[in-house]
């Protein structure tokens, strides 16, 4: 029941368990990202605990370790499922292949060829979203931020980016710590799908970074306004009042009347 939690969580990351796609509505952005990739962590780490030598427990916990780049964590978990049970032989496998991974991302040679094949694909078809995406994050992984920008300036000027493809940009910007690009790129997601309150928040979050304190109130009501109908149709599904609360984000905001008037409990 754990696991099954945790998958929640999962798809909330835009991970689905069929490899079908996510609606881009229900994607997690900003701090609620963030807070789904600690929860989903968490519910594994009980579903673990509670039963260390499921096959599915290890191996969805894993797949969730790896994504994050967390290799020694998912050595870990692998090999103490192993010792749990050494009659699985499945496990033996998974660990082969994560040792072979993590030789792959610790080879700088490996990782050099990686770049040149994507700068290559990027090069023969610059109509590539995808590709480039990659390459960006490559770039990131690198430590080159001067290039990655470079690669996410050239996907930003295509003008026929899907919400998919323009939430990715923006996440990409957000972690470059580019608040000015962010706020461009989410302009474009609002416009290209108005009725998605985080998107809203999180534009309205970036314009108040840029102390643009009349759009950023616009974008806070814009967002609170879908919040609320949404809520209203399912009451289950994620407060975004309850997240301003606590963004820090708002910090300069806090104080005026109009700020105050919209976060005010409904």
């Amino acid at each position: 029941l754990r696991s099954s939690i945790a998958g929640v969580y999962c798809w909330r990351l835009g991970e689905s368990p069929s490899g079908g796609p996510v609606p881009t509505s229900y994607i997690s952005m900003g701090a609620e990202r963030k807070r789904m990739e600690r929860e989903a962590d968490f519910a594994f780490k009980q579903a673990f605990a509670l039963c260390p030598f499921s096959p599915e427990v290890i191996y969805r916990y894993v797949q969730l370790l790896v994504n994050g780049r967390r290799m020694d964590d998912a050595l870990l978990i692998a090999e103490t499922g192993a010792k749990i049970s050494p009659s699985t032989t499945q496990f033996k496998y998974l660990i082969d292949n994560l040792k072979s991974i993590k030789g792959q991302m610790g080879s700088g040679a490996d990782f050099q060829s990686e770049i040149a094949r994507l700068e290559k694909a990027v090069d023969e078809n610059p109509n590539n979203v995808t590709k480039q995406f990659e390459l960006a994050q490559k770039y990131l992984q690198a430590g080159q931020s001067e290039k990655a920008n470079k690669i996410l300036d050239r996907v930003s000027a295509f003008s026929d980016l899907t919400v998919s493809e323009l939430t990715s940009l923006a996440e990409a910007y957000r972690g470059l710590n580019q608040t000015e690009k962010l706020s461009s790129a989410l302009e474009r997601l609002t416009q290209l799908a108005p009725d998605l309150p985080d998107a809203w928040y999180e534009l309205a979050a970036a314009r108040a970074r840029l102390e643009q304190t009349a759009p950023a109130l616009e974008a806070l009501k814009k967002s609170l306004d879908l919040n609320d109908k949404r809520l209203a149709q399912n009451s289950k599904t994620n407060d975004l009042r309850i997240i301003l609360g606590d963004d820090a984000r708002f910090s300069k905001l806090r104080g005026t009347a109009e700020f105050k008037t919209l976060a005010a409990p409904r």
